[in-house]
């Protein structure tokens, strides 16, 4: 991923943006920012589709291959029920 945080860095200054402007955009924490942006952390998925829409970039800027191809599969798993009240986490 470290590709991906040097790619973190850029955009956000790309788009002149410091991390508390995109922190304040993105209604996060700027320390938040800042680790994820240097790779002290991952952070939740919640917080890296928040700064995806800021930075107006894909969420998976902020995935490794391993985390896409997880949801993937949950995704094509969770298809295998029709009903929407059916599925994981989901009562019948």
């Amino acid at each position: 991923m470290t590709d991906k945080k040097i790619g973190m860095r850029e955009r956000r200054q790309e788009l002149g943006l410091t991390i508390e402007d995109v922190a304040k955009k993105a209604r996060v924490s700027a320390s938040s920012v800042r680790q994820l942006e240097v790779g002290a952390f991952r952070g939740t998925l919640k917080l890296r589709m928040k700064i995806a829409k800021v930075l107006n970039v894909p969420l998976r800027y902020f995935m490794t291959e391993e985390e896409i191809a997880e949801l993937v599969s949950f995704m094509i798993g969770d298809q295998k029920w029709g009903k929407k009240s059916e599925g994981p986490g989901r009562k019948k």
